[in-house]
């Protein structure tokens, strides 16, 4: 590794003046660096993936939208995910982007964690091979990857603030080596530090992190990115190699930067080694060879809405299936109960950064039918899982229009006006044509015409101080707002009132938004929610057990989404939200055959697990969800996903259950080196399902393995089945530890294999014992009942 010494870059370096090499330390905007018209030098965009590449705006272009990464995790496929990044590595070009804000290869340190969903495991092995291949594919469309969040960003709870407590040993075997991969087999060409303090340290300020261990230790020699807002000093995240604060305008750097040049308290050669590092991802990219950023479009594409199906397929894990209650036969005439409140309102993608926007999905009643065309199809929501309340839209929401002013009151000029689709917007300030982006406000309108007349709960969330009214009349008064977890946990709690409403009456809806400086709201990002709901005056799982009760098989489709699991705050319970739990139970009492479609990013509690037949695991499996859920349902399809997690019965037997949540800001990584599996495994505790769990439709054979030499063992894998499966062979080291804090075993490498009915295939397994683990311990192959075998030789 090493940049070669571009003389392109050398000649733009040695033309700049001290004022504009200080300007190319921080953003322009939101997604896009610093042009310098002078020179010709375009500005560069970047994007926020993992699960796609959403452009600039929240609410703009759309995308596609990929599984999340603990389903990419499941697949315990490297070659798959490779395929996947080269995907989206071409999105990202759709959206006149240059690098890609992925992966996220955190770990799944505790069940809580509300980003869970976009990491990929709990085990580093599985996460930094995943990595590897990720990062090759984007990166081989000539897209940059930053891997994120550099280091040990396990928890949404403070997360400015927090300060992660890690051993040294424990971040090199555990938390340092998605990043360490990376870098060194992957050559990603950035790198963005987390939010959080690590070691008493900001990590965009720590010397040793990003000088001594990134670029000094594994030969980095890309840019470090902060995270957006994660600037926490001048002259010492500078001197210590965080080349890039983002979002622009410059907090940190700018003036701010010039004033510590000028008294000293960072060199030229700091701010040259910046400006360099940034120079040379231009140069990689190719954005030093455009004119700026391309228009964003969307490049709707069947070959990927395929890849994206066969990839959730891939991911899906059945943990049960009693008495081969799956696959239903696609011929079959029953009838079939749908039921649960994610059947028409799949969770395609957690919360936060993640988002894209997708073109109109799939609907699960629809896909079933056309998967089973002879079966009789029935439905129930069961129960509600929203967090706040549903956005109008539709044919309920008449005229919708947003107006922005110069002023703080909603009066004088209006500045620029642009139509609402749905009385929700999250955007960026960066195109609004308002003098102020920091001081501004807006008007919201639009007609309210209910379908129904009843009674209806309205509900308003914001950013910024606002208020509702109805025909002229206050509803709610958000004008102190309490902060909350909406808007990426920078909005504030949805206050609810109550009104009456006639069906078909225009009711005139008005929110006035006031955009002020917060301390706790980036100025780049304001938002707003209306959200209405008719108050049913029926038990909606007493309908949902009268319709289970007629059916033949019961599919109940229920989970979470991204208000629950999303970037900003961490989960607040291990059980499902709302009343699921009681639903599920009470409709396996009354159906004949009952099968769980559990729609998560992460695991949940899973009370009634005795009483179903069925459970699939179908994560937040992107676009092309609901496509995939009814294939593997019918068996058009096998799941092939393994837990990349493990599985608790509940939280006080987690491994992290006594240090989080954190306290005092404090995160002390108290577990050490026993995360997941290692836990289970030193303890001699036996989870709900293990890591590396999975069932399939058939049935396949693993031979007694075989060391052939020190970097693979060999296994022969046979479907005695009488279906088209796959299988994951894991291949674990046994570690000899005298210590009860070392991890009884450790994955050191996997392969995953698709076999016909009766086909036989010999299949090697790399393998990679890492420095603290004995060339002669020992080995074991790990397959998906939880069986483990010796390895011989």
């Amino acid at each position: 590794m090493g940049n070669v010494a571009s003389a392109r870059v050398v000649e733009l370096l040695a033309r700049l003046t001290a004022d504009e090499k200080i300007s190319l330390t921080s953003g322009s905007n939101s997604w896009e660096t610093m042009p310098i018209e002078r020179l010709g030098l375009p500005s560069m965009r970047v994007s926020d993936g993992p699960n796609g590449a959403r452009g600039t705006g929240w609410n703009g272009t759309n995308a596609h939208c990929f599984p999340c990464g603990t389903a990419l995790g499941a697949t315990f496929d490297t070659a798959l995910v490779e395929e996947v990044g080269a995907a989206l590595g071409d999105e990202v070009r759709t959206k006149g982007a240059r690098v890609l804000l992925a992966p996220t290869v955190n770990l799944h340190r505790t069940p809580m964690g509300g980003r869970n969903f976009e990491c990929m495991s709990e085990d580093p092995e599985l996460t930094a091979q995943l990595a590897v291949a990720y990062v090759n594919g984007v990166q081989s469309r000539q897209v940059a990857c930053c891997i994120k969040h550099f280091v040990a960003n396990d928890t949404e709870q403070r997360r400015m603030t927090i300060d992660s407590q890690v051993d040294e040993n424990v971040l090199r075997r555990l938390y340092f080596r998605p990043f360490q991969h990376a870098v060194r087999r992957a050559n990603v060409r950035s790198v963005m530090t987390s939010y959080n303090v690590v070691n008493g340290v900001h990590a965009d300020m720590s010397s040793w992190l990003l000088s001594g261990v990134l670029r000094g230790e594994w030969g980095f020699d890309g840019a470090v990115i902060s995270d957006w807002g994660g600037t926490n000093s001048t002259a010492q995240s500078l001197r210590a190699g965080l080349d890039l604060e983002m979002p622009g305008p410059a907090n940190k750097r700018g003036q701010a930067l010039k004033h510590a040049f000028e008294n000293g308290e960072v060199a030229m050669a700091d701010i040259d080694h910046a400006v360099t590092n940034l120079l040379y991802l231009m140069e990689w990219t190719g954005a030093l060879d455009s004119s700026g950023p391309d228009e964003e479009i969307y490049a709707e594409s069947d070959e990927v809405r395929q890849l994206i199906k066969r990839t959730a397929v891939e991911s899906f894990v059945l943990l049960k299936n009693r008495h081969s209650a799956l696959p239903l036969v696609a011929t079959s005439s029953e009838t079939i109960a749908l039921i649960g409140p994610n059947v028409d309102r799949l969770a395609v993608m957690g919360g936060g950064s993640a988002q894209v926007r997708t073109a109109p999905l799939g609907r699960l009643i629809d896909t079933f039918s056309d998967a089973m065309p002879n079966a009789t199809l029935t439905t129930a929501p069961g129960c509600s899982t929203r967090r706040e309340l549903p956005h109008l839209t539709g044919t309920e929401f008449v005229g919708g229009q947003i107006s922005y002013f110069d002023s703080l009151d909603c009066t004088g000029d209006t500045v620029q006006s642009l139509p609402m689709r749905r009385t929700y917007f999250m955007v960026g300030t960066d195109n609004l044509h308002v003098a102020d982006k920091y001081r501004f406000s807006a008007r919201l309108t639009g007609s309210f015409v209910p379908e129904v007349g009843g009674e209806y709960v309205i509900g308003l969330a914001t950013v910024c101080p606002a208020r509702l009214f109805i025909d002229d009349e206050l509803i709610i008064d958000q004008s102190d707002p309490t902060p909350g977890n909406t808007f990426i946990a920078t909005g504030s709690t949805e206050l609810r009132a109550t009104i009456h409403a006639a069906q078909g009456h225009r009711y005139e809806l008005r929110v006035d938004y006031i955009n002020t400086p917060r301390g706790h709201v980036p100025v780049n990002l304001h938002g707003l929610s209306v959200g209405v709901e008719r108050v049913e005056s029926i038990d909606p799982v007493e309908a949902a057990v009268a319709v289970a009760i007629q059916a033949d098989v019961t599919v109940l489709v229920v989970g979470t989404s991204g208000e629950w699991e999303t970037e900003g705050t961490d989960q607040e319970s291990y059980n499902l939200p709302g009343c699921q739990d009681e639903l599920i139970g009470r409709v396996a009492a009354a159906s004949k055959r009952t099968i769980v479609v559990l729609n998560v990013g992460s695991p949940c509690a899973m009370p009634w697990i005795d009483d179903v037949d069925a459970v699939l695991v179908t994560w937040f499996g992107g676009e092309e969800l609901a496509y995939a859920i009814a294939d593997v349902v019918a068996g058009l399809a096998e799941p092939g996903g393994r837990l990349p997690v493990t599985w608790p019965h509940n939280l006080t037997e987690t491994p992290a259950i006594k240090f989080h949540p954190s306290t005092n800001d404090i995160a002390e990584y108290g577990e050490g080196l026993l995360i997941g599996y290692r836990w289970y495994d030193r303890c001699g505790i036996e989870p709900l399902y293990p890591f590396g769990y999975g069932l399939g439709y058939t049935e396949i054979s693993v031979s007694e393995p075989r060391r052939v030499d020190t970097e693979s063992i060999e296994v022969t894998m046979t479907n005695v089945g009488g279906a088209t499966g796959s299988t994951v062979v894991q291949v674990y080291a046994m570690v000899d530890a005298a210590t009860l804090e070392e991890p009884v075993k450790e994955l050191v490498g996997f392969a995953k294999a698709w076999l016909a009915p009766g086909e036989s295939r010999r299949v090697s397994v790399a393998i990679e014992l890492p420095t603290w683990i004995a060339d002669e311990s020992g080995l074991v192959v790990g397959q998906s009942s939880g069986r483990t075998i010796n390895v011989a030789g």
